[in-house]
């Protein structure tokens, strides 16, 4: 596909208007960032506490966690850019784009005295902004996410190494590997997410919409790619490791729960072993669950997370 069909192909994608969610519930929001719309939904008042997906995911993700975490603040549930109802610029969508453009949406809100939310992707994205952005953030939450960089591969199980097409350079985009494969053409996290919403009160179809074309699933794709394994990507790598030695060193409050058997908290990565290492930590045990929290029991990730809150802020 040639650069102008696929920028034609992401301006009509971005300007179709899909999602019902939150009509009804909360207001979408919109806040240009380097020429693209960032969406995000907001609830409640006094200090921000924001919340960042994953994948495959966005905003949609905390329906349920909003307005309870709002006894405690200004909820705010962005949509990373590629994901959700913000834009789909023709960008790389490695790592450093999505930070770029989440320290952007910071920016344009003047927000200060963050606590900061993480999952999945969440933690990789927003992470390293708390060693470089120090005096924006006042606690860090973080849940099924990798906390710092995977030290071996062999730490990954095998579908999470089947995921990860390890291609020098940054060309990574396009077919060549199982990766490619499995997430773009085969779109294996739409599975993932079908069978961890089973029982649950999600439009299964809210999920899926966003990630509805291969152009799509780039967004996904090639920031996975750059989750930093065995050094790899180096800038990420760095990224990953300040980002470690901030929450170890710094006095700010962080929260870490952990499900059993989960699928981020089994890596060193993301361990409640690593997690210990933090200063001023507060360990919670989520009990059976395996990686989408904010689907299996939100009620009690809300309770943990404003315990939290209210003990500390």
């Amino acid at each position: 596909m040639t650069k102008f069909l696929a920028t034609l192909l992401v301006l009509f994608l971005s300007s179709v208007s899909w999602a019902s969610w939150p009509e009804g519930q909360f207001e979408s929001r919109f806040v240009e960032v380097q020429g693209s719309n960032i969406h995000y939904v907001e609830h409640g008042q006094g200090d921000p506490i924001l919340l960042v997906h994953g994948i495959p995911t966005w905003s949609y993700l905390w329906r349920d966690l909003i307005e309870p975490l709002s006894a405690n603040g200004r909820v705010i549930a962005v949509d990373l850019i590629g994901y959700g109802k913000s834009d789909k610029p023709n960008i790389q969508y490695r790592l450093a784009d999505l930070r770029d453009y989440l320290e952007g949406f910071i920016d344009e809100l003047a927000l200060s005295n963050i606590r900061l939310v993480v999952h999945d992707l969440g933690g990789p994205v927003a992470l390293p902004l708390l060693a470089e952005r120090p005096e924006l953030f006042s606690g860090v939450a973080a849940f099924e996410t990798l906390l710092g960089p995977v030290d071996k591969l062999a730490e990954l199980n095998d579908f999470q190494v089947s995921l990860r097409d390890r291609k020098p350079g940054p060309g990574i985009i396009g077919p060549g590997g199982q990766g490619y494969d499995l997430i773009v053409r085969n779109n294996i996290f739409r599975d993932l997410v079908t069978q961890a919403t089973q029982g649950t009160n999600v439009n299964i179809e809210e999920y899926y919409q966003p990630f509805s074309s291969p152009l799509d699933l780039f967004a996904i794709y090639n920031p996975f790619q750059d989750l930093p394994v065995e050094s790899r990507p180096f800038t990420e790598f760095k990224a990953a490791k300040k980002a470690v030695q901030f929450m170890q060193y710094s006095a700010i409050p962080k929260l870490y729960i952990y499900p059993t058997p989960g699928f981020a908290s089994v890596l060193k990565a993301g361990s409640p072993e690593l997690a210990s290492t933090f200063r001023n930590i507060t360990i919670e045990p989520f009990g059976p669950g395996n990686h989408y929290l904010q689907e299996e029991n939100p009620a009690l990730l809300a309770q943990l997370i404003n315990n939290w809150l209210s003990q500390n802020f």
